[in-house]
């Protein structure tokens, strides 16, 4: 527990790895568990690795999903993800959070995504 107080075991977050236990909200950035795909393989900020080479080296190159706090390395998404946009005001999301808000497609197209990532690029082409 980062914040050392107790509570109901069913609202923390435990480590996958490690077993420590979290209050969502306690996390910098807090996590919203509506937003998890998996809860029960979450990592607590010391077990982070990158989901694709699972590494913990050049922990600053590692970008966050906003939505499912999931880790990737910048240079592991660019051969094999197809980054989101990582400069988005709304934070950055990794390719199994980023759906087009319109016809909810996972696929961007042709043209990648729009609007920071928000429509793929055959609904985004019509605005």
């Amino acid at each position: 527990m980062m914040c050392g107080s107790s509570g109901d075991p069913n609202s923390f977050l435990w480590c996958y790895d490690c077993g420590e236990a979290y209050h969502p909200y306690c996390l910098d950035p807090p996590v919203k568990l509506e937003n998890l795909l998996d809860y029960h393989n979450w990592r607590c900020p010391n077990c982070k690795h990158c989901e694709i080479c699972t590494t913990t080296d050049q922990d600053n190159k590692l970008l966050v999903c906003d939505k499912c706090d999931r880790c990737f390395h910048t240079f592991c998404l660019e051969t094999n993800v197809g980054k989101s946009d990582t400069n988005s005001s709304e934070g950055w999301r990794c390719s199994d959070c980023t759906v087009c808000l319109k016809c909810k497609s996972k696929d961007p197209g042709a043209g990648g995504w729009k609007f920071s990532c928000t429509l793929c690029s055959p609904c985004g082409d019509v605005y």
